[in-house]
């Protein structure tokens, strides 16, 4: 099986941003964006390290 890649939290939220979506709102680690166009919603959970 091949290795999973490894993104920081900025480059996850980069590359949604460039799919369309928006940050909605942010509580903590979890940050919930959605894509107006699509309407999908997506969540995504960061662990920071130090956490």
């Amino acid at each position: 099986m091949p290795k999973l890649l490894v993104l920081k939290p900025k480059e996850v939220i980069k590359k949604l941003k460039k799919l369309g979506f928006i940050i909605d709102r942010q509580r903590g680690s979890h940050v919930i964006m959605y894509n107006p166009k699509t309407k999908i919603t997506s969540c995504c959970t960061f662990t920071y390290k130090g956490h």
